[in-house]
C-alpha cells in the first residue's frame, strides 16, 4: 500500500485525452498527468496536470482547472504551462463560438507573462480584446467573424509576432 501510494503521487500517468484523464480511477492529490491530446489522441491538445485537492478558489473551467471524476470530487487537474500555450491544449479546437475559450487563454498568458501558440486551425470568434501586448505564433491560422465579414487570416509564417492592442480588430 505505501509503494502503490508513492507511485501514484510520484509518477506522471499518460491519457490519450481530457476524458480519459478525469475518468482515471488511479490518480491521487499529489500525482502528475499527461494527456496526448485535448478531446482526441495527438488533436495538439496534449498537456501536463497537476492533480490537486480542490479549493473553495478553483474556478472549474474545463481548460486550466479540470474537474476530475473521482468518487468524493474532491480532485482537479491544473494545467502546468511547459513554454508557450499551445489553445489546442486548453480546448480551442475550431468549435462552433471559440471566443470565450480564446479570450480565457489570451487573459491567462497576459496575466503569466506566456507566449500563445494558434495552430493550424479555423477558430471561430465574435471578438477577442488583447487588452495589452501579448506574443504569440500562427500557424496557417484564421479567425472567423461570427456574423461579420472582417476575418483575419495569419500564416503560414510562425514566427513569434507581438500584437498590441490598437492591433486587434477581430
Amino acid at each position: 500500500d505505501i509503494i502503490s501510494q508513492y507511485l501514484n503521487s510520484t509518477a506522471i500517468f499518460a491519457y490519450d485525452n481530457v476524458a480519459d484523464m478525469k475518468a482515471a480511477e488511479n490518480l491521487v492529490n499529489g500525482s502528475y498527468a499527461r494527456t496526448l491530446g485535448y478531446s482526441a489522441k495527438n488533436d495538439g491538445g496534449g498537456a501536463l496536470y497537476k492533480i490537486r485537492n480542490i479549493t473553495n478558489d478553483d474556478v472549474i473551467d474545463e481548460s486550466f482547472i479540470v474537474e476530475m471524476n473521482d468518487s468524493q470530487n474532491q480532485l482537479v487537474a491544473e494545467y502546468i504551462a511547459e513554454g508557450d500555450i499551445y489553445v489546442e491544449q486548453l480546448g480551442a479546437l475550431g468549435l462552433a463560438n471559440s471566443t470565450s475559450k480564446i479570450q480565457h487563454i489570451i487573459d491567462y498568458a497576459i496575466d503569466n507573462g506566456l507566449a500563445i501558440h494558434f495552430g493550424h486551425n479555423t477558430y471561430n470568434v465574435t471578438s477577442i480584446d488583447f487588452k495589452t501586448t501579448i506574443c504569440a505564433k500562427f500557424d496557417d491560422t484564421v479567425f472567423n467573424a461570427i456574423g461579420g465579414e472582417n476575418d483575419i487570416v495569419v500564416g503560414p509564417n510562425s514566427d513569434l509576432r507581438c500584437i498590441f492592442p490598437s492591433d486587434a480588430t477581430s
